[in-house]
């Protein structure tokens, strides 16, 4: 018996669809599948329904929960695997085969695997003839994870970089003495030439950014694609940092003739991350040192490369770290968050007339971080949009205590960008000032100098709701940054603070003092209050007095406190 004919396609190889003839058993049988199966990465499978008895290749016992390669009481230790939701779908194809109705089965669904991920696969598979073997009901097909990374490009024709894994292990063998370098190369501004110019020019880019680099790198380094805009660079063979800028330096110069081979239509940078490794290091940590150090070069401005320095990835690490701990103290209601106090001062009779709310954090693992590094961490991770609603919604809360001592006495609250462009900002500052009566007059929220102030629409409703409110409004560190008249009247802000690096340097020499002298003027002569900022010393306090400012604050007059120690410092002590 030679039956031979009507081939099955299984993972890119043929079984007989009348395999008796072939294999005079199930053994047999099984035996050639697990042979096929070291020749495919997918999972071959023999399911014999009349039985339930069921083989598969050994590869996914390891993956899946299969009590072994071959097993009986199949469907039902199949089903275990099969995502819930898959049943259904699955248990009426295979009843469909049982009764004939079909002879190939062809379904993508869902597996759960060792550790309960959830893995998509395509299963397809023929029923198989064995009229010679007693009519028993046989499936034979194969098992593909559809979810599965791609190995190459198409675009380029190289690698993909996750098989760096499969290269790393044969190139770099455990215990041998190596040293290598990675690079990361990624193009700047892909997505914006695609916007411009469509899919075609970038494919076009890619091609040639390829073709070029692999003219330029040596025989040793390997060039991979990463999915995106960018390609991996592996110099197996004693790469080093030194090589690697050189290279990337190579290609940088190189591209602006292959810029102009487009007519200058579309013009791009690269940016590189470079980081050396040893035979000790995983492939997925050397990975993501010049991922990250990619990531600094496009932070240092683009069209630059950026070696992996460890101070800085430690830095970048604890951001990271300050961010979740960040998190974790909004969820359990701000804590470690506290508002502390700066007295402000009139000048007139050195008394306390408000204050300025200042956010405090304290963490069990870092202690207390200065404002100046967790504050940039608030904002960039948009943390400071329910933080700083916390913190004026507390402010105004005290600044209403404060006034029953002292009526006119003021709040000044800092506002970040980000909470005016992210958040429904204005409102929820009117509906706090309202639920606790304070007279919104006594309530000043302070910004620093920016560009961005000018022209967004967000900010122009938060300003024209300010002034119908007659919210106050202040602009804190005068002198550090744009200092634009014509922001000033943009703003119709009532305040000026002028920063403490602009009050010291009027101490020091005569012009700065004439500078600030000037400065001071021109905001009364249009009807806008001065605080200066800083104060430390009696000598300071006299020389100052010359300028006539409305307000001062500093170290002179104390420094920032939480609410108790505010209220029997400046509080208890205001009429006695």
């Amino acid at each position: 018996m030679t039956c031979l004919n009507h081939n099955i396609e299984i993972g890119g190889g043929y079984v007989p669809k009348t395999v008796p003839a072939l294999c005079k058993s199930n053994s047999q049988f099984e035996y050639a599948v697990s042979l096929i199966g070291q020749c495919t990465e997918d999972y071959l499978f023999y399911f014999n329904i009349t039985r339930d008895y069921y083989s598969i290749s050994s590869e996914a016992v390891k993956k899946f929960a299969f009590p072994d390669s071959i097993f009986s009481n199949a469907t039902e230790i199949i089903m275990n695997i099969v995502y819930p939701e898959d049943r259904e779908k699955l248990s009426l194809d295979v009843t469909d085969l049982k009764e004939r109705k079909k002879t190939e089965h062809n379904l993508e669904y869902r597996w759960i695997d060792r550790n309960g991920n959830i893995v998509w696969i395509s299963c397809r598979g023929m029923i198989a003839n064995l009229d010679e073997c007693n009519d028993e009901l046989v499936l034979v097909g194969r098992i593909s994870e559809i979810g599965t990374d791609k190995k190459a490009d198409n675009i380029t024709g190289l690698k993909m970089d996750n098989q760096i894994y499969h290269d790393f292990s044969k190139l770099v063998p455990d215990g041998s003495s190596h040293n290598g370098c990675m690079m990361m190369i990624g193009i700047d501004n892909l997505k914006q030439i695609n916007d411009v110019h469509g899919t075609e020019i970038v494919h076009d880019i890619l091609k040639s950014l390829a073709d070029c680099i692999s003219r330029l790198k040596e025989s040793s380094t390997y060039l991979y694609r990463i999915d995106g805009s960018g390609f991996l660079l592996v110099d197996y063979d004693n790469g080093n940092i030194l090589k690697s800028k050189n290279l990337y330096n190579t290609i940088r110069n190189y591209i602006s003739q292959l810029t102009s081979s487009f007519e200058y239509k579309a013009i791009y940078t690269i940016s590189a991350g470079i980081a050396e490794f040893t035979e000790s290091d995983a492939p997925e940590d050397i990975l993501h040192k010049a991922e990250f150090s990619l990531h600094q070069a496009k932070r240092n401005g683009r069209n630059c490369a950026f070696i992996f320095d460890l101070d800085t990835y430690n830095t970048y690490i604890r951001k990271l770290d300050i961010c979740e701990c960040l998190r974790q103290s909004v969820n359990a209601s701000y804590k470690g968050f506290e508002v502390f106090y700066q007295p402000v001062i009139n000048p007139d009779n050195n008394r306390v007339c408000g204050s300025e709310a200042l956010l405090r954090w304290k963490n069990d693992t870092y202690q207390n971080v200065y404002p100046s590094e967790f504050i940039p961490i608030l904002e960039e991770s948009g943390l400071i949009i329910p933080v700083g609603r916390w913190v004026f919604e507390t402010a105004i809360a005290q600044c209403r205590e404060w006034q029953k001592v002292i009526p006119d006495f003021k709040m000044h609250i800092n506002l970040s960008y980000v909470q005016i462009l992210k958040s429904n900002v204005v409102d929820e500052i009117i509906d706090c000032i309202d639920q606790n009566h304070v007279n919104p007059e006594t309530i000043i929220f302070e910004f620093t100098e920016s560009g961005q102030i000018e022209s967004d629409s967000k900010i122009k409703r938060l300003i024209n709701n300010f002034n119908e409110r007659g919210i106050g409004m202040a602009i804190d560190d005068f002198g550090t940054g744009y200092s634009n008249l014509v922001y000033l009247h943009n703003m119709k802000v009532n305040t000026l603070k002028i920063d403490r690096t602009f009050v010291a340097n009027a101490l020091k020499t005569d012009f700065d003092f004439t500078l600030i002298t000037n400065v001071v003027n021109m905001a009364h002569d249009i009807n806008l209050d001065v605080c200066l900022e800083g104060i430390e010393t009696e000598h300071e306090r006299e020389k100052l007095d010359e300028l006539h400012p409305d307000f001062i604050q500093g170290y002179l007059y104390g420094r920032p406190c939480n609410s108790r120690e505010f209220t029997e410092k400046y509080i208890n002590t205001y009429k006695k």
